[in-house]
């Protein structure tokens, strides 16, 4: 495997919200960006090939709010939106893999609310997959022993990850393969802290002292 291939980045943004009220991958984060366009800003700098966002609840509104972002090339970024996102993750998965070509080299899947890995990390995650060794399957991020996200998977795994249903994303097919994924170990910081509810997100945009965040928190009452 050659390092002049690139790897592909999809994103995965259908996810509800339902927990929040508010849409969380349209809070604002700093530099007026948002959670997902925080995250996707990284990957135009570290992802070499295609760039695909999956969205479902208020695709429009969302792609709008993308494509007003401070970012460098939104001709990078396709948008596709799935109409069963309700049905669950692995749903947004599938629509997402049938995306990209057969003969992809690789596809780095990341979760929307994740918008803290740095493009340090984004960058070593792919050289691991790149110079991974034959019987590897995926690269994952993790603290330590657990498996976290983002995974960069290999081709060998697309049309199994096809076939799995309902909200569990790629779980099912990583724990089948265990001894065949490499786990890189990122550290015990703020990198795979997800924005699950308000709590959360408040919390956060006061610890990374996120301005424009802090200026919206401050407006909710």
């Amino acid at each position: 495997m050659t390092e002049n291939i690139p790897i592909d980045g999809l994103v995965l943004a259908a996810g509800q919200s339902s927990r929040m009220g508010l849409h969380k991958i349209l809070l604002p984060t700093k530099d007026g960006h948002t959670v997902l366009s925080l995250l996707l800003s990284k990957l135009q700098s570290t992802i070499e090939g295609k760039l695909v966002v999956v969205l479902g609840r208020d695709a429009e509104a969302v792609q709008t709010s993308i494509l007003a972002r401070n970012l460098d090339n939104h001709n990078r970024i396709s948008f596709i939106t799935n109409p069963k996102f309700q049905d669950g993750m692995s749903t947004s998965l599938k629509l997402g893999i049938d995306s990209f070509d057969k003969n992809i080299n690789g596809l780095a899947v990341f979760l929307a609310d994740q918008p803290l890995i740095s493009e340090q990390d984004i960058a070593l995650l792919q050289k691991k997959y790149i110079n991974r060794s034959d019987d590897c399957l995926a690269v994952a991020a993790a603290k330590g022993t657990k498996r976290l996200n983002p995974v960069i998977f290999s081709p060998e795994l697309l049309q199994e990850l096809k076939e799995i249903s309902g909200d569990v994303g790629a779980k099912t097919v990583l724990q089948k393969h265990k001894e065949r994924i490499s786990l890189i170990d990122l550290g015990d910081g703020l990198w795979s802290k997800d924005i699950d509810d308000w709590e959360g997100y408040v919390g956060l945009a006061r610890a990374l002292n996120w301005p424009d965040a802090i200026n919206f928190i401050n407006t909710q009452g």
